[in-house]
Formats: C-alpha cells, structure tokens, sequence
C-alpha cells in the first residue's frame, strides 16, 4: 500500500513538473504584439480577402507594381480574419497554443530517451532560447508543422494514416511560411534514418516502411510543395533569403533599440544548450537516434550563424536536448550518489525553475533587462507604434502623397492607411540592397542629394528609434524641412515650400504631439516603483535622443533621468544623459552618469570621450587622460579625429586672440 501510494505520489510529482514546464513555456509567449511584421501581415491578410493573392506590390510607391512573392499568404488571411473575431488577444493565444500543441508532440519522443524530471528541464531550456523570437509570427506558428513530421516518423502510425497527414501538412506549411523547406528536409533525415537500419522494423514510421516506399513519400512531399500560387517561385525566393545581406538592415534583436542594452550571459543560452548536446554526444553509450541527432545538429549550425533561427533549433533540438540532460545528470551521478538525492528532490528542482522563470516573465523583468518594446499581455503594446493622432496627422488637408517612411513603420502604417501607399517596410523579398543601403545613406545624411533627386520625397515620418534618427532630424534641419509634430515617437517633417506653409504654421499640429509626450512623461514618472517592471517606453527613448540631437539638452535630460531609473541596463540612457548634463554645465553629475555608461558598455569609445571631457571639466586631469586612453584603444580614429579637432580650435582662438 505504501509503496503504491509513493509510486503515485511520485508520478502525480513528475506531471505536475511537466504541467509546469508548459505553463512556463505558454506564459513566456503571453506577450503584447510589439514586432512590426505583423502589421504587414495584416495589411497583406486583408489585400488578399478583398482582391486576391497579390503577386505586384500594392503597398509601396517607391516599388509599385514590382513583383512580390509572399511567402506567407495564407498566414496572413488566416491572421487577419483572426484579428477580425478577436484582434490581438485572439491571435496571440492561438500562436502561444500552436507552440504548446508543438512541443506536447514531441513529448513521447523526448521521454522515450529521457526521464521525466530531464524532459522538464529541456522544456524550460527551450522556452528561454525561444524567448527572443517568441512573436506573432509564421515562423513560430509553423513550428507545429515541424513538431507533427517529427512525431509522425518517430511515432507508431500506420502509413495509410500518417501519409495523408503529412501531405496535408506539408500543402498548408508550404502556403503558410518560408519555412516549408523543413518538410522535406526532415522526410530526408529520417529516409536516412531507414536506410542505415538496413529495414529493421520498429515503433516508427520511418523505420517500418521499406526504404523504397519513404523515397516516394519523400518525392511526394517536395512535389506538393510546388502547389502554391507562386510554383518554384517561391523556392526561389525563399532560398534567396537565406542570404540575403539585406536582412541586417531590418532584423533587430526583440526591438529596434534593444543593442543599446547591456549583454548579458542569458543572451548565450543557444550556446549552452550546445554544449549539453555535446556533452550528450559524447557520455551516451546507447545507438544515437539519427533522426532526432541530426536535426538538432542541423538547427544547431543555423543558430550559431543567426538567432533568428532559435525557434527552430528549440523545436528541433527539444529531444535531444532532453537526452542529452539525462545522459549527463546520469554520467555525473553515478548510480551510488544518485541514491543520497530523494526521489522527489529533481522535480522540486524542476518546480522551482519553472516558478523563478514565471516570475521573471510575468513581472515583465525579462522584458525590461533585455529591451522588448512590449510587455507581459494579450494586446499591443502600448507607445511602441505611431499614435493614432500621428496617423491623423499624415491625412491633414494638403499633406503631400510621396511620404517618406522608416522601415519599421511601414507595416503599420500600410494597415492603418490602405489608401495611402508607404514608402518601404521589412520585406526583403520586394526590396533589393541597394534600395535598403541607400535608404540608410540618404537618412544619415552621406548622400542625401542623391537620394531626394532619386525619390523627389515630399514628406518625411520619421520613428525615433530608428538608429539614423538623429542624424536625420539635423540633416532635414540643415536642408531646411520644418518639423510639423514631434509626440515622442513620431515626428513629420516637411519642406519648406510656399504650398506647405499653412501646415507648417499649424500650431495645433505642435501642440498636439508635444501635450501627448508631456501626458506620457507624467504617466511613466507615476509608474515607476511598482511590483511590475515597466517595458522599456519606445517613445520617450526615441523622444530623448530626438530632444538632444535638436540642442533640447533641459527636456532630454528629464527624459533620461527617468529613463536610468525606468531602464536602468541600458547603457545609452546613462551616455545621453551624461551628454546632456555636460551641455548644462553640470560637470560633476555628467561624470556620475558616464561613469555609470561605461561600466555597462566598456567598449563604447563615444561614453569613454564623453567620460574624458567631463573629468577634464571637473578638474581631474589625471582620470580625463585614463578615459581618453580607452579611446585610443578602442577606436584610434575617434581619437584621432578628436586631437585634431581640439588642435584646430585651438590655433582658431590664438588667431582670433592676435
């Protein structure tokens, strides 16, 4: 009886950890819909509902017409009529249920090589390495797709059943994300699988079909691939993406702003999990499972080259990694130790990681320390978009049609004017690199002429966390373009032309956007020292650097004041606050707060030359020329250009003095 009841106990333990291990998982993709892609996707999804699949661009005037392959049409129609039955909430639930359905398919594979307690743990490990990425995107939804080919070649299914579903699953992939490659690609793994089994039977699929009929499967999978609305377009195009060098121009790790954090060893995790996997490799004295050690090793290269790829590799590698936990936990135990740990002790453990990573979550810790413009929640993320009144604005009577936009606004701003065509978005497919580098080279000011002779721009929408930003507010500025409303996050620009002068001279328009960033201010301030973090605030960190790169160094200060005790691992609010206190005279706190920049950023060369002046201000010689040091070492250009500078004043002034 008493055994009974332990044995009991301890299962009814182990399910509670695995119970916990999802919940944690499903609550790391709770989040607000802060990616930009999505508007995208919204705009396309309902293009598509009233006029069909779109094959030329209808969103752009800088490519109209041009010959687009979407790669996730029917993702987008699925997302839009979603988002019509319940908007952000509905959508963000079904992506996070997708997830979960994902992972619970792969549960019976991972425990047929791993205990309990190491499947959890797997679980967990995988949810912190799809934490960035985990966004309302097709790539994440599409992991299900991967999750069910995996199970059905793993699992015991008889192929009348499983070859309609992996057919029918493959036809839905290929239409709903690029990722549809993955399909065949894993038919191929385990068609390997089967061949060096030399046809032994077993539980799964892969191995209990002759060799010869799971090369027609697979053959069958890579044709109905080609039934999309592009044929092998769209194989082109996806593998054209794999490479293309345009993808650094809008890929950005969780937000826009989120490289102005400081590192942290969280960021690294892809590397942990592969040194597990390693360590897995090389203790596991049974026959490794091809299939299973081959996808997580394939996924393991694509996110050593890009993080963008973590969904995949958590997904792929989920079985493996719960393999490799227990061979190394078993390894480094031994059987004598392993008796002195109570039964319970590892899922308490297991309890107790799942509980830390909840909180850190929920809290919206982990949003705040690593610089997602969102938050724990269903909906979108409030201040991360253009305000409606921003929106309002662009339709003002007499506001010109060629606008201008950054690039992560285009999206939104094709959604929420349909009848207003953007000037470009994220799709790397439409736009070539070129357009994107020259873009860049025109809005920081290297070649502006070139590029309004190009595009003949007659207005400007600039996001303020776009990097360039405040270089391109100076370079409108010196061009003469008068900015016509500034709220923080958003500010429009036009050209000085007699035809613009009534909107120049809005002052409505000013007031407007200035009140709902004074309104802004006073709500963050009143945020503050609560039990929830506050999100980093995309538009008061854009609406700091606006302020200061317009000589507003009083306004930008307060902003940045708030900023360091709101976000206070961003190492940038300490650097712009120190620049604005030095500005204001105030040398001694301009110290403090670049002391505190390069203690969070130590290889930023432009803190320690700000750290330099301000110690030389203070009257400290001695640590002025230390700072100056690191900059030497770290970027001798700067160095240089700022010696010589200081040399060239300095004979001006003995001339002027003469």
């Amino acid at each position: 009886m008493t055994n009974s009841t332990n044995a009991t106990g301890g299962n009814l333990l182990k399910n509670v950890a695995i119970a916990a291990a999802l919940i944690t998982l499903a609550v790391i993709g709770l989040r607000t819909v802060a990616n930009d892609e999505v508007w995208t996707h919204l705009a396309s999804g309902r293009a598509i509902a009233e006029s069909g699949i779109l094959h030329p661009d209808t969103f752009s005037w800088s490519h109209a017409e041009t010959p687009w392959v979407n790669t996730s049409w029917l993702y987008d129609l699925m997302l839009y009529r979603i988002w019509q039955l319940g908007g952000a909430p509905l959508a963000v639930l079904l992506n996070i249920l997708a997830v979960i359905a994902a992972f619970i398919m792969l549960l019976p594979l991972a425990r047929r090589w791993a205990t309990t307690t190491a499947t959890a743990l797997a679980l967990i490990l995988c949810a912190w390495i799809l934490a960035p990425v985990f966004l309302l995107s097709p790539g994440v939804f599409s992991l299900f797709f991967c999750a069910l080919f995996i199970m059905i070649f793993s699992g015991k299914f008889r192929p009348v059943i499983a070859i309609p579903i992996l057919l029918t699953a493959q036809l839905l992939w290929t239409n709903i994300s690029s990722t549809f490659l993955w399909g065949p690609v894993i038919c191929i793994v385990f068609l390997a699988q089967n061949y060096f089994a030399k046809g032994r039977k077993g539980k799964s699929l892969a191995a209990s079909m002759k060799f010869t009929s799971l090369l027609i499967l697979t053959a069958a999978v890579l044709l109905i691939t080609l039934f999309n609305p592009y044929l092998t377009g769209l194989h082109a195009a996806v593998l054209a993406s794999l490479g293309n060098p345009s993808a650094q121009y809008v890929t950005s790790w969780i937000s826009p702003f989120s490289d102005q954090f400081a590192p942290s060893l969280l960021r690294y995790l892809p590397i942990f999990a592969l040194i597990i996997g390693a360590g897995g490799l090389v203790m596991q004295k049974e026959k490794l499972p091809i299939g299973m050690t081959a996808l997580a090793i394939m996924t393991a290269f694509l996110v050593i080259r890009s993080l963008y790829f973590s969904p995949l590799f958590a997904i792929m590698a989920f079985p493996f990694l719960a393999m490799s936990i227990h061979t190394v936990v078993e390894s480094m135990s031994g059987k004598s130790s392993s008796r002195l740990i109570p039964a319970w002790a590892s899922e308490v453990l297991v309890l107790l990681l799942a509980l830390f990573t909840l909180t850190y979550f929920i809290t919206n810790a982990y949003y705040n320390r690593y610089g997602y413009a969102g938050g724990i929640g269903f909906g979108i993320a409030a201040h991360a978009f253009p305000t409606d009144e921003a929106v309002a604005t662009l339709n003002t009577k007499g506001m010109p049609e060629r606008t201008i936009n950054t690039i992560q606004d285009g999206g939104y701003l094709a959604w929420k004017q349909p009848n207003r065509r953007i000037f470009v978005d994220s799709r790397i497919s439409l736009y070539p690199l070129d357009f994107y580098r020259n873009l860049a080279a025109g809005l920081n000011g290297t070649a502006w002429k070139d590029f309004y002779t190009q595009w003949e721009p007659e207005a400007m929408v600039l996001n303020t966390t776009y990097r360039q930003a405040p270089l391109t507010a100076k370079m409108l500025a010196m061009n003469g373009w008068a900015l016509i409303y500034f709220d923080g996050l958003t500010a429009i620009y036009l050209p000085r032309t007699p035809a613009n002068k009534s909107i120049i001279d809005n002052q409505d328009l000013k007031r407007k956007g200035l009140s709902i960033l004074s309104d802004r201010i006073s709500a963050y301030r009143d945020s503050l020292g609560g039990v929830l973090a506050q999100p980093p605030p995309a538009d008061l960190i854009g609406g700091g650097a606006l302020l200061l790169a317009n000589g507003n160094y009083k306004h930008a200060a307060g902003i940045y004041s708030l900023l360091t005790r709101g976000v206070p691992e961003m190492a940038t609010v300490w650097l712009n606050l120190g620049r604005c206190q030095l500005e204001l005279g105030e040398a001694e706190k301009a110290a403090a707060s670049l002391q505190e920049a390069v203690r969070r950023a130590p290889r930023d060369s432009i803190a320690w030359l700000n750290l330099s002046l301000a110690q030389e201000k203070c009257g400290r010689p001695d640590e002025a020329a230390r700072a100056f040091d690191q900059v030497k070492k770290l970027n001798p250009d700067l160095a240089k250009a700022f010696q010589e500078s200081k040399e060239a004043e300095a004979d001006q002034a003995g001339a002027a003095s003469i």
